[in-house]
């Protein structure tokens, strides 16, 4: 079975059997976020919507991108309920998406020799790109893939124009794929000595910081300005935090003391009066003493 061998940097003139060379593949003008539309009309050497490349994407998928469209928007598929046939799918323009299915084509030679089916991966093989017949005509998704009897819009043709040589279309302006690598330089420039895994490896170079940029890198980071303040506001806390906590353990001590009792071992106060002290030792109570006596007297 043959092999479509794409060069990427090649612009390909792309149009069906049933028009020949004479028309071409060609998309309209598209906004960056927007679609635009794709049909088959009179071949124009000088417009950029009929100038095609064709990117290998890995060894069995393409993503195809005009001239026209940039390297910002691929060939997609579309639901349009307007769409006659059963499929109700049109092929657009849609800003570039590289983990799309949809905008992932496969190439595969007719037993003509001459031509080639373009299947959708989102799609599967159920559906070939087709035409409806005429200039001017949309194209669609047809359900009807047999070879026989022929169906010029299956059929599709490739031919050279000229080299591409531009650095947009040389990497993938939408989403890279999961197993590409990109480092950051320090610097805050981007540094393609980075490692693509994918098929959409970058060239090697190294975009330099603006001067605003690297003002900015100098500057203190972000992180700083918000990191002080919080910290400081940690401590604040933590400061109300202790003088709360000694604030009631010093009024608890001091509720304490107040109701403590004058004599622990009874729970009562014990009556206190002046004691006369001699030489530092206290005097007994003479009062005390003669009541003493008086009361052993009256016993005997």
């Amino acid at each position: 079975m043959a092999t479509f061998n794409a060069d990427s940097n090649t612009w390909y003139h792309i149009t069906e059997s049933g028009v020949g060379f004479s028309g071409s593949l060609g998309s309209a003008s598209a906004s960056d976020s927007g679609a635009a539309a794709v049909f088959i009309h009179a071949f124009n050497a000088s417009d950029p919507g009929d100038s095609w490349q064709i990117l290998p994407i890995s060894n069995t998928t393409f993503a195809f991108r005009s001239k026209l469209g940039t390297a910002r928007h691929q060939l997609d598929v579309n639901l349009n309920p307007m769409e006659s046939d059963e499929s109700r799918t049109q092929p657009r323009l849609a800003p570039t998406d590289l983990l799309s299915k949809s905008q992932q084509w496969t190439i595969q030679p007719w037993t003509d020799g001459e031509s080639w089916k373009l299947q959708n991966l989102a799609n599967g093989t159920s559906y070939n790109l087709d035409v409806h017949s005429g200039i001017g005509e949309p194209l669609f998704m047809s359900g009807t893939t047999e070879e026989l009897p022929k169906r010029e819009g299956q059929h599709w043709m490739f031919s050279s124009k000229s080299a591409i040589n531009d650095r947009a279309f040389s990497t993938s302006e939408g989403v890279l794929s999961p197993t590409s690598v990109v480092k950051i330089s320090s610097s805050m420039g981007f540094s393609s000595t980075s490692t693509m895994t994918s098929a959409f490896a970058m060239p090697t170079q190294s975009l330099q910081a603006s001067p605003d940029q690297q003002a900015v890198s100098k500057s203190p980071s972000l992180g700083v300005f918000v990191g002080v303040p919080v910290g400081v506001s940690a401590v604040l806390i933590l400061l109300a935090v202790f003088l709360l906590y000694w604030w009631r353990k010093r009024r608890t001590r001091k509720a304490s003391s107040q109701n403590k009792p004058a004599n622990p071992g009874r729970g009562e106060a014990m009556p206190t009066w002046p004691k006369p002290e001699l030489d530092g030792k206290p005097v007994p109570d003479a009062g005390w003493l003669a009541r003493a006596r008086y009361s052993d007297g009256a016993g005997a």
